[in-house]
């Protein structure tokens, strides 16, 4: 699955990623709630309690993910993260931070100009999960346009969905892009969503990429 980050780099020559509005909305990149997915400008962040287990040699080694937009390598990795809800785990880079609450994973880069939300859904059925993926976006966006959707994909093993394209922070004006996909994970589908501006996106593309690429079933 590429989560639209190399198509996101094409789409991303408009402005605009999923469930956390970032950069000149780097406010509300980092402030995005998404255990309630209400309103991803303004929600406070949730607390840190993250299960994250410390991997000592992982810190060190380079991400063999391969190469993104621009012919940039992904980051070194840091910990290893498990989405137990889902029957995931992943690879987060080196110094980004994790937050979880209940079922919601937030990943944010270092300079909080983006993060990335894994949300486990409760919907048994995978097809019902994707049907209200871009439901979302219209709580913190508007002119939201969809640039590619309903594409399906594969990622180690597990079928994917996902879509980008363009919006408006409402609240900013700053123009974002925007990506959501659903993984059918080994027990509950999970919600990838990432918004931010162009340039805050292709700064952590590799990161991003060599995150997305170590979701595996635990």
């Amino acid at each position: 699955m590429k989560i639209k980050l190399i198509a996101i780099s094409g789409v991303a020559a408009l402005a605009s990623l999923m469930t956390a509005c970032g950069g000149g909305a780097a406010n509300t990149t980092n402030s995005t709630n998404s255990a309630n997915a209400n309103k991803p400008t303004n929600a406070s962040s949730p607390a840190n309690t993250s299960n994250s287990s410390n991997s000592s040699n992982s810190s060190n080694s380079g991400n063999s993910a391969g190469k993104t937009e621009g012919d940039k390598s992904s980051a070194p990795t840091g910990d290893v993260v498990n989405l137990d809800s889902s029957g995931l785990k992943m690879n987060i880079p080196k110094g980004f931070g994790v937050e979880k609450e209940g079922d919601a994973v937030n990943v944010t880069s270092p300079d909080k100009s983006i993060t990335v939300i894994f949300l486990s859904v409760d919907e048994k059925d995978f097809e019902e999960a994707t049907k209200g993926m871009a439901s979302v976006l219209d709580k913190g966006m508007k002119n939201v346009k969809v640039e590619e959707q309903g594409t399906k994909d594969e990622l180690n093993g597990m079928e994917t969905t996902s879509s980008s394209g363009t919006g408006v922070d409402k609240e900013t004006g700053k123009n974002l892009v925007w990506s959501l996909a659903a993984i059918k994970a080994p027990k509950k589908p999970v919600l990838v969503t990432i918004i931010g501006e162009k340039e805050n996106i292709d700064k952590h593309s590799a990161d991003f990429k060599g995150m997305f690429d170590s979701l595996k079933k635990q």
